[in-house]
């Protein structure tokens, strides 16, 4: 090797995308990544810890914005509910704080592109919370209003 020359550089392989995991999410985790191993810059390193910018007035739902306002006040959840994931990626509560129907996603439908179609690892946990609660939401003693 000759003095002064600097190494190859290698690239990991491309991973892909987990179920679930927005590109947005995906693209954080990445840079996050860097940053813990040493290999991102001063400026990279910035970039991972500060979140990305996303409307505050939007849900962010698997890649897509949506404005769900007009349907705070008619979610059955409460507002309370619809109001924590607002202004950022919440893919994961609208996945997973719904495990009696698949009405959320018909409904969200109506705000903007439609949903991709559900990830295995939440349908797997849906499937468990109906299998425990044979009765539905009803015997969860859940407030169904917030």
């Amino acid at each position: 090797q000759v003095l002064g020359s600097a190494a190859p550089q290698r690239h990991a392989p491309r991973r892909r995308r987990p179920p679930g995991r927005s590109p947005a999410m995906c693209k954080q985790s990445d840079a996050g990544d860097k940053v813990l191993s040493g290999e991102a810059s001063k400026g990279e390193a910035v970039k991972a810890i500060l979140p990305q910018k996303l409307d505050p007035n939007l849900w962010h739902i698997h890649g897509n914005s949506y404005d769900l306002s007009p349907f705070v006040d008619k979610h059955p959840g409460g507002r309370l509910a619809i109001l924590s994931g607002r202004g950022r990626d919440c893919t994961a509560l609208f996945e997973s704080y719904h495990p009696w129907n698949d009405k959320h996603r018909k409904t969200l439908r109506a705000f903007g592109a439609a949903p991709p179609p559900p990830d295995p690892f939440y349908e797997e946990i849906k499937a468990k919370v109906r299998e425990a609660y044979p009765g539905g939401s009803k015997e969860t003693k859940m407030r169904t209003r917030t």
